[in-house]
């Protein structure tokens, strides 16, 4: 039984059945359920809000011959105050919105008198994925990149082709392939020192640098690791920073692990082996391909460590 603050599920149904006897409006506005507030009802009933959690209610216990305004029309829209629904509890359940009815008709009616896509832009129509939408009156059409062909949104009134993410974020570039870092933020001090200092065992390391993925297999099509080395394949992703007041190390959390571990096993599919740093109390989902674990923030040890792991490789 749902609680909240002495209340029960009974008394929130208790106060809607009082307030279908004395009100023939059913918005918030109107409510006076006493101490109880509408809030209070909707989270006891379980509802997103108080509109929903009185029509419902309404729906089912309602005198079927008493008139009532409905704040959510029979479709479950909202709309203007002086559009709200009139009608019986049947009416509700069976009936159409006439505002809705209304829009619909007055939808239909543009779309008979809109003009096609190709007399709108004429310019666009060679960029469309269906060539039969040149013909469409609906706004709303599908065109391809033109670099891969995949469907996606555009504006017409584009100065430049479509392209999309995918091809825009690789430049073109095949998976597996290294791309000039964009976005996600320059390399931090110690990453960009770590690398200076795997310079010094004669590593070419880089701080630069994504890697092109599969397309379509994450949120992004460029992955973009701490280090790179080109030479050897390898990314090396820093985690064992510690948590403080200031900065929250996702990598601590569960979900954030989960996120390594699936963008190593991308980079791997593409060619790829990603050496983690890690603290030995960081949370692990599973065996970690690859890791060095230490707490020392020394770009020297550290370079150290991976620099003999990468000898065991």
């Amino acid at each position: 039984m749902a609680q909240h603050e002495g209340w029960n599920r009974e008394d929130a149904e208790g106060a809607l059945a009082d307030f279908l006897l004395t009100s023939s409006v059913l918005s918030e506005k109107a409510w006076s359920g006493g101490t109880m507030s509408s809030g209070r009802v909707a989270a006891l009933l379980g509802a997103d809000n108080f509109s929903h959690a009185v029509c419902d209610y309404a729906a089912q216990h309602a005198p079927v011959d008493r008139v009532y305004v409905w704040p959510i029309c029979p479709i479950g829209k909202r709309h203007r105050h002086q559009d709200y629904f009139r009608g019986t509890r049947v009416e509700w359940l069976t009936g159409e919105c006439p505002v809705c009815r209304a829009s619909a008709a007055r939808y239909r009616e543009w779309v008979r008198a809109a003009p096609t896509f190709r007399e709108r832009h004429p310019d666009a129509v060679q960029y469309l994925a269906d060539p039969a939408d040149a013909e469409s009156r609906a706004g709303v059409v599908e065109f391809a990149c033109t670099k891969c062909g995949e469907a996606m949104s555009w504006s017409p009134r584009s100065t430049s082709p479509p392209c999309c993410s995918w091809c825009q974020g690789g430049g073109g570039a095949l998976p597996g392939d290294l791309v000039i870092r964009s976005g996600g933020g320059k390399p931090v001090r110690f990453e960009a020192e770590l690398a200076v200092e795997l310079t010094k065992f004669g590593f070419s390391a880089s701080g630069g640098h994504g890697i092109v993925t599969k397309r379509g297999t994450y949120i992004v099509p460029v992955i973009k690791p701490d280090i790179v080395l080109p030479e050897q394949k390898v990314a090396i992703e820093v985690d064992n920073t510690v948590s403080n007041t200031w900065v929250q190390n996702r990598h601590d959390d569960p979900d954030g692990t989960a996120d390594d571990q699936h963008r190593d096993q991308l980079l791997g599919d593409v060619g790829w082996a990603v050496l983690r740093i890690r603290r030995p109390e960081q949370p692990s989902e599973g065996d970690w391909p690859w890791r060095v674990e230490t707490r020392s923030q020394s770009p020297r040890t550290v370079a150290s460590l991976i620099v003999t792991a990468l000898e065991k490789y």
